[in-house]
């Protein structure tokens, strides 16, 4: 064997020994903290519970403990058995004096003994809970928690065990949380929020945060946390100091607007806590009202004068400045229309004549924005479809008034290319073309464009396809300046009426309403029915405002009807008096019922009297014979009237008859009879 072999093999040697005694070192470190473990492990006797509860089983004190037995042995504790505990003379003791929890303790050998009472008021259950032990060091404790019911008790046992557990480990917990220099807010507001409780681990990071919390809730200058140790904890204190309490609030300087005006425009009230991002905001608030009605150059500040009880006033100093007017616009860009031409479109205009009266040239922002949009959409509904207009140029001379500017980039126009229809087609292509805009135009316009998607929507509505979908497909050719549209259409589901709902009526039946409509159940979807069936129902005198909304169904192919309506007042009563060259004095009396009993018939009794006429008129009118779209009207009357030379007297009666022609929905015809039976008297 040679000198490197030799060398190599005690290398070996001494690096397995080596090795081997650490090894050694570490198994001997393992095994006495196991062993110190071991002897650091805490008994604990947990004790019978004292049951205060009339209607509690005899059981009850034992079967407590074996639950908190099995919440403190999940903790890691070594808790004696129940057996040896319950030998003990005093484990079924009532009440525990000075010193007895730790007696107990030495007599069983218990590090610590824990003793507990249910109370039992009404439904919520009440655990007070102890916690002692026979050395010297040993600090008590004691915690108390409150259930709903005996069903919470395993709940409350887990809560109680982590908070023994933290007490014997050595980890403090929050034993209390309590508000101070709160006056106006609640304390239970403030608690609602935070996230520490009682019975939690006491962390400083969390109660920081806490601190932030209310902070937050903006009625607040400034909030502390401070603690205090107890035997159960730490007790934990948030100190608050609530801002001023706003009393009143006033305005200087403001003379073109009342205060109560300018109370109405304002977030912040009287009698809110003062904040001062809400002061701000109330600020920003009043200057855009300034500004919106003319007075571009108003300027808002705040004061606050405190009072005695934390009370302040609010006031708001304002410096209104002239009332500034648009007095220029112009347009930079436009070479297809004049500046003339495109100021006709908009909302904003320069000051008038009559500005005073007409309120012209006052600056708001929404008018103006709405003039971009105009002034867009009139551009592109032209055949110009890439026309940009930027965010118009305010500025402002304290000798010329408000000038507004806008850039526009009008781009090029293009023509109607080809037009084309496709995807599910139910009717000919050539026949929908027929009856679309945007082909019979030169130029292109996304009005017409879109005027063409509901009709096209509507040709497939009214043949049951509600749900319908026209996507318009673009193809622009740059080169040529045109561009072809494709109508792509998916027809859907058919839809069939599932239901119609009367909502509404108080007196008018539903037969009456329904009478009117050209939709029933179960009949397929037709957007042109739909529409008759609106007009029929607005034409009924004894409806107001009636409206027809459609919504999904409980299926994609079925939908719903939902009729509103208000009854309108269903009749009229009239009383008069005149005078007349043939009648001299005559007096008058009306009595109509429109709808009557809820039916839709109409019953009216007219009559006058004069010293030379008396007249009466009953007429009745129903618009539905036979529950058939039939009118029927019978007219009675009775008519005297004396003239210089005879009297004549008329008794007679009508009867019509009404109903459609056939032509549309609307227009009728009628026939009728009338009799009229008449005698002269008096002949002079």
């Amino acid at each position: 064997m040679d000198a490197f072999s030799r060398n190599h093999r005690r290398f070996i040697v001494a690096w397995r020994l080596n090795t081997l005694k650490i090894f050694c070192v570490i198994l001997l470190c393992i095994l006495n903290a196991a062993n110190a473990f071991a002897q650091e492990e805490e008994k604990i006797a947990v004790l019978p519970f004292v049951i205060n509860a009339s209607d509690a089983p005899d059981n009850l004190a034992t079967s407590l403990q074996q639950i908190f037995i099995s919440s403190v042995s999940e903790k890691g504790y070594q808790v004696l058995p129940v057996d040896s505990v319950n030998r003990h003379p005093m484990a079924f003791q009532t009440s525990f004096g000075a010193g007895e929890l730790k007696s107990i303790g030495q007599d069983l050998g218990a590090d610590w003994v824990v003793s507990g009472t249910l109370t039992k008021l009404e439904e919520k259950i009440n655990l007070d809970i102890k916690v002692d032990g026979p050395g010297e060091g040993s600090i008590p404790l004691a915690i108390s928690v409150v259930e709903d019911s005996m069903d919470r008790i395993p709940d409350a046992a887990d809560k109680i065990a982590e908070g023994i557990d933290y007490h014997l480990s050595g980890i403090i917990f929050i034993s209390g949380i309590q508000i101070k220099g709160n006056k106006r807010i609640e304390s239970d507001a403030i608690l609602a929020i935070i996230d520490s409780q009682k019975g939690d681990r006491f962390d400083q990071s969390s109660l920081n945060q806490d601190v932030r919390t209310i902070m937050k809730m903006g009625y607040f200058d400034d909030a502390q946390m401070e603690y205090e140790d107890e035997s159960n904890g730490r007790a934990v204190t948030f100190n608050v100091v609530e801002k001023p309490f706003i009393t009143s609030i006033t305005f200087e300087g403001n003379k073109k607007y009342k205060e109560d005006k300018l109370t109405e425009e304002m977030s912040i009230k009287k009698f809110a806590v003062l904040n001062l991002s809400e002061v701000k905001q109330s600020i920003n608030t009043l200057l855009e009202y300034y500004k919106k009605n003319g007075y571009y150059n108003a300027a808002i500040t705040y004061k606050v004068q405190d009072l005695p009880n934390n009370e302040a006033v609010l006031t708001f100093v304002i410096d209104e400045g002239e009332k500034v007017y648009i007095t220029k616009i112009e347009f930079l860009g436009n070479e297809v229309y004049t500046d003339k031409e495109l100021i006709k479109l908009m909302k904003s205009k320069k000051k008038g004549f009559f500005y005073w009266l007409t309120s012209s040239g006052v600056l708001e922002q929404n008018k103006l924005d709405y003039d971009v949009y105009q002034l867009t959409t009139y551009y592109n509904n032209q055949g110009y479809i890439n026309t940009r207009i930027g965010e118009p140029d305010i500025t402002y001379d304290k000798k010329t008034g408000l000038t507004i500017t806008m850039t526009i980039d009008e781009g090029k126009r293009y023509r109607v290319g080809q037009v084309r229809i496709t995807g599910d087609m139910i009717k000919t292509e050539e026949g929908m073309l027929a009856r679309i805009n945007l082909n019979k135009q030169e130029y292109f316009s996304n009005e017409v464009m879109y005027d063409d998607i509901e009709i096209l929507k509507n040709i497939y509505a009214d043949d049951g396809y509600a749900y319908s979908d026209v996507d318009p497909v673009a193809d622009e050719n740059d080169e040529e300046l045109k561009i072809d549209i494709t109508f792509n259409i998916s027809k859907n589901k058919k839809v069939r009426v599932e239901r119609i709902n009367i909502k509404g009526n108080t007196n008018t039946r539903d037969k009456v309403i329904r009478r009117e409509l050209k939709l029933v159940e179960g009949d397929y979807f037709s957007s042109s029915k739909l529409e008759i069936s609106k007009n029929m129902l607005t034409r009924l005198t004894y409806l107001e405002n009636p409206e027809i909304k459609t919504r999904e169904g409980s299926a994609d192919d079925l939908m719903v009807l939902d009729v509103e309506v208000t009854d309108a007042n269903r009749g009229s009563f009239s009383i008069g008096a005149g005078y007349s060259s043939f009648d001299k004095l005559f007096a008058s009396l009306g009595i109509s019922i429109d709808n009557l009993f809820g039916r839709g018939q109409t019953l009216s009794l007219d009559g006058s009297i004069g010293s030379r006429t008396t007249q009466y008129n009953l007429k009745f009118t129903e618009p539905w014979l036979f529950d058939r779209s039939i009118s029927g009207a019978v007219n009675l009357y009775d008519l005297e009237t004396e003239y210089d030379d005879f009297t004549k007297d008329s008794k007679g009666a009508s009867l019509g008859v009404g109903f459609l022609l056939g032509i549309d929905d609307y227009t009728r015809g009628s026939v009728g009879y009338s009799y009229d039976d008449a005698y002269v008297t008096s002949i002079y």
